[in-house]
């Protein structure tokens, strides 16, 4: 039983995705919260979404919404000129 709970720990470890780290040669990390908070405030405005994901969590359609507003945020940050790592 406990061979089994340790290659689970294994295989959800290896599932994992590293955090996504913004960058922009110059900046400072001033600059960098202002935009993100403006992005932020643009991805909401335009699909009425917290920062979390959408106010109803129905499973299928909360990973669409999530997706999509993750697609919005990152374009924003891009066309601020950052970058992810």
């Amino acid at each position: 039983m406990k061979l089994i709970a340790a290659a689970l720990i294994v295989v959800l470890a290896g599932c994992a995705t590293k955090p996504i780290t913004w960058n922009k040669p110059g900046a400072s990390s001033q600059e960098f919260a202002q935009v993100k908070y403006q992005c932020l405030q643009e991805t909401q405005s335009a699909g009425n979404y917290s920062a979390f994901g959408p106010p109803i969590f129905v499973a299928a359609a909360a990973s669409g919404a999530r997706k999509r507003q993750f697609g919005m945020f990152s374009a924003c940050m891009e066309a601020n000129g950052w970058y992810r790592e």
